[in-house]
């Protein structure tokens, strides 16, 4: 094969790869905390893989690539799971040994160490999962991984497919293979599916059905139907970072997106930062330029 077609191909190969990237990077989670300094200091002493660093003069956590953030609320924030943002969670090489280490730190559960076969069809023995209840009773999943860190936003809908979809469309997801299936799926009489999502750089987002929420949290769904707004819940909103914020907002408006907040500078000119309703009401925060650690 002669030189000239290697290097032809090479840059074929480039260019698809390029043309496979998304359109945005992971940028942060922000929640909303009566105590953010006693929030930073209880996820550092939880998480050994947290940093704490500046982020615009402000205390936050550096998860590797990405930021969570904290906002100051004047009273207790709204935490059932009611909105499309279910939880936050970290993966972990060792479940048992991390469940042992927060029973020793007195810490606070939604759900105990489980066998993750009680409630998805895989295999019995092998993944491990147990829900934490952190600062302002955020959800927090600590589940079997391959590692130890922090690495999931898990995103609830009352169509997960539609919803994938709708990410794909907008921020140049790549499609799920096989395609998701839209009919119902169960387990244990519970409702699994259908189920989709899409992963950002380390962080995967999964999006589960609410019918699937509604049997874990019956109380929290006894009168309701449909997702509320996060805006001002313990889990507020999740941020998406771009080369170009102005190009972005005006594409998402062509294409129908509900602008909640034109482009503008914030945090004394550190940011530029625009917000968007995606899926099921979902807040989105967009910023201009990747996360990066001072």
């Amino acid at each position: 094969m002669s030189v000239f077609l290697l290097r032809h191909l090479a840059i074929l190969a480039a260019a698809i790869s390029l043309e496979a990237q998304p359109l945005v990077h992971f940028h942060h989670v922000h929640l909303n905390s009566t105590n953010p300094d006693l929030a930073v200091a209880w996820y550092l002493h939880h998480f050994p893989d947290l940093e704490k660093a500046q982020f615009a003069g402000m205390d936050a956590l550096w998860a590797e690539k990405s930021w969570i953030l904290f906002n100051k609320a004047d009273r207790s924030p709204a935490w059932e799971v009611t909105t499309a943002l279910y939880h936050i969670g970290w993966g972990t090489l060792n479940p048992k040994g991390d469940y042992d280490r927060y029973m020793a730190l007195g810490s606070r559960f939604d759900t105990h160490y489980r066998d993750l076969s009680e409630g998805l069809p895989v295999p019995a023995g092998r993944s491990f999962y147990m829900y934490l209840l952190g600062p302002d009773n955020v959800l927090i999943e600590d589940i079997t991984a391959t590692y130890n860190r922090y690495n999931h936003v898990h995103l609830l809908s009352e169509d997960p497919v539609s919803a994938g979809e709708w990410y794909q469309k907008e921020f140049g997801f790549p499609p799920r293979t096989p395609p998701p299936s839209r009919e119902p799926r169960f387990y244990n009489g519970t409702q699994i599916g259908p189920a989709s999502g899409f992963s950002i750089d380390n962080v995967s987002m999964p999006i589960f059905n609410t019918e699937f929420i509604k049997a874990l949290y019956p109380r929290e769904w006894q009168s309701r139907t449909h997702l509320d707004s996060p805006k001002g819940h313990a889990i507020d909103h999740f941020a998406f970072s771009c080369d170009n914020l102005d190009a972005m907002i005006t594409r998402l408006r062509k294409d129908g997106v509900k602008i909640i907040e034109e482009p503008h500078m914030i945090l004394n000119g550190a940011l530029k930062s625009a917000f968007i309703e995606g899926p099921d009401q979902t807040l989105i925060e967009l910023v201009e330029g990747e996360a990066k650690k001072p």
